[in-house]
């Protein structure tokens, strides 16, 4: 692949291409309070033509194959952003609703028998974890540059692209260097202030001192990419697009009504290589931060983004899917333990007893 295709300009709100496979290395993350310093790079891969330096992403979290790496995946659900109405469904998102529900239905009865909040903390405890278990992040993901010269994929949360999105456009309306270009670029300082939902994440140009005519003066730092940076973005950049697994609805509702046994993650996601180990380095990790289960859940609501954007988004969400569906059919469905607890309709959470519920959680039948 040339370098004309390897990079291109960042087109802000743009069409999107197909990729070639990921391949790249380092992943990154703001998950400490502080000042975090970073190049984004231009848009890579298959994307330069179209300008996307930077790609959203919707996954769900909490299955394992039975060698112990974890197995993310998409999240197909797809809303009519006109409507509202739900256009296609994802059957983990509905098995978290019902776990949520049950939850909630279980805090309102202890409570209704006087229960204090420490016993209601302690019986609500497995449900809990649970739900911070099996969770859905949702990310924006880009190429960056950090300042010791390494190259790899940053993990921003929405709300901070939010912010950087805004900065390039005020920071561009004044005549200032585009931030993100191969021919310019300059070095960013993404912040994280507090915890939780409210955590929030400033975005501002990294200034530096110079001298102008004997006055000391600060200027935006300038980060213009070398021939020798965009040769390595080649090997060390990641295709932004193919960085997690999209599988089918049927797919989905397999994983679930197995409950996420390994057995069943292993028929879907392919059988472990004989190479992997339990100690193997999943290409990513959930950031929960400090909220509760029930904080978390809320994120499942996609927060109101620029809707061309989402649409773009989403039409390259169809066509890698478009593209892998010639890969094999998971075998075996008889591996499902039973009914998949997912359903189209909305299934009334009966009254237990706290035994019972204990009960039912721990052997895997809520």
């Amino acid at each position: 692949m040339s370098e004309e295709t390897l990079i291109g300009e960042p087109v802000f709100g743009s069409n999107s291409q197909n990729q070639r496979p990921n391949i790249g290395n380092a992943n990154w993350k703001l998950d400490k309070e502080g000042s975090h310093i970073y190049r984004v790079l231009p848009p890579f891969g298959l994307l330069a033509r179209s300008g996307r330096w930077s790609f959203y992403e919707a996954i769900h979290w909490g299955f394992g194959a039975s060698n112990g790496k974890k197995r993310p995946f998409r999240c197909i659900l797809r809303k009519n952003r006109k409507t509202g109405m739900v256009e296609q469904e994802c059957p983990m998102c509905t098995w978290i609703s019902q776990q949520v529900e049950m939850r909630s239905n279980k805090e309102i009865e202890l409570k209704q028998q006087k229960r204090t909040d420490a016993e209601i903390k302690d019986i609500l405890k497995p449900l809990d974890l649970w739900i911070r278990n099996y969770n859905l992040e949702k990310a924006h993901f880009v190429n960056a540059l950090r300042t010791d010269g390494q190259i790899g994929r940053l993990k921003i949360r929405i709300k901070c692209k939010q912010n950087l999105d805004v900065l390039i456009k005020k920071h561009m309306e004044r005549g200032g260097a585009n931030p993100i270009s191969a021919r310019e670029g300059l070095w960013l300082e993404f912040q994280r202030v507090g915890q939780g939902r409210e955590t929030t994440y400033p975005v501002e140009v990294v200034q530096e001192e110079m001298m102008v005519n004997g006055k000391r003066l600060k200027a935006d730092k300038e980060a213009p990419l070398t021939n020798e940076l965009i040769k390595r973005m080649a090997a060390e950049a990641w295709e932004l697009s193919t960085g997690y697994r999209e599988l089918t609805y049927d797919q989905i509702k397999m994983l679930v009504g197995a409950r996420g046994e390994a057995e069943m993650v292993d028929s879907v996601f392919g059988s472990p290589k004989v190479s992997e180990t339990v100690s193997s380095v999943v290409e990513d990790e959930p950031e929960l931060d400090d909220e509760t289960p029930e904080m978390r859940v809320l994120e499942t609501e996609s927060p109101k983004e620029d809707d061309k954007v989402k649409a773009e988004e989403e039409a390259l969400l169809a066509q890698l899917a478009a593209l892998r569906s010639t890969r094999s059919q998971v075998a075996k469905p008889e591996l499902v333990m039973g009914p998949p607890p997912v359903e189209t309709k909305r299934n009334p959470v009966k009254e237990i007893s706290t035994e019972e519920f204990l009960k039912a959680f721990n052997t895997g039948k809520l």
